[in-house]
């Protein structure tokens, strides 16, 4: 779920992360497998990724094919696996190859509107997508954003003490047409700045594609607010 009232909402975040996998095996194959099906049994309450997924299907055509060479994990997930084999029970996100903005792992606690305002996040994540509006998608016709307001931010809690860079959840909302967004980041106590934004760290949680017809850019789109 990317829109709507549900997706803006906090537990919108579980909604867009964790999607429901199925997997069915034939009789024929249960029997010829059992061990298969019990490491099924097993990952189903453990930690999996994409990358999992496609070592699986990997693993699959091997088995058609009656090979049994090891398989090789990508180099963007070097400790991920098969699903076909059991999955470590104490998996972390960085061992699945899940980015920091996507990982449902990490506890974090709410702070106050008035916490959140004192912090220059929200403002330099802004800053941040109109530097992304500016050089990457420069030839659209994107209006520079500024800030509205700041609908919710979050801390991980395991950062609250100790290390100088702390992770944040902003959701905040642009004045332009009330673009929302949502933001992971890592941000410097010492420095008072937030770490440099990779796209995939920021989502657009309002529907935008009717109203931004200036760019053709999938990724660009979930950005940009056009000027006319």
């Amino acid at each position: 779920m990317r829109f709507g009232p549900l997706r803006a909402l906090p537990q919108g975040f579980l909604e867009e992360r964790l999607p429901i996998l199925f997997i069915w095996l034939p009789a024929w194959f249960r029997q010829q497998h059992p061990e298969i099906v019990k490491a099924l049994r097993a990952n189903r309450n453990r930690l999996s990724s994409p990358f999992d997924l496609h070592m699986t299907l990997q693993h699959i055509l091997q088995l058609g094919e009656g090979k049994t060479n090891p398989l090789v994990p990508p180099e963007d997930c070097p400790h991920c696996q098969t699903l076909f084999k059991p999955l470590a029970k104490n998996r972390t996100c960085l061992d699945a190859g899940i980015p920091e903005h996507y990982c449902t792992c990490d506890l974090y606690e709410t702070i106050s509107s008035k916490q959140a305002k004192k912090l220059p996040i929200a403002e330099q994540i802004i800053d941040q997508i109109n530097t992304h509006l500016r050089t990457t998608f420069k030839k659209y016709d994107c209006k520079r954003l500024s800030l509205k307001t700041i609908k919710y931010a979050e801390r991980r809690v395991k950062d609250k003490t100790g290390s100088n860079e702390i992770a944040y959840r902003f959701h905040i909302v642009a004045i332009r047409k009330k673009a929302e967004f949502t933001a992971t980041v890592r941000y410097n106590k010492a420095l008072k700045k937030i770490a440099q934004l990779p796209l995939e760290s920021i989502n657009r949680v309002n529907q935008y594609r009717s109203n931004e017809n200036c760019i053709d850019d999938k990724v660009g789109k979930k950005l940009c607010v056009c000027s006319k």
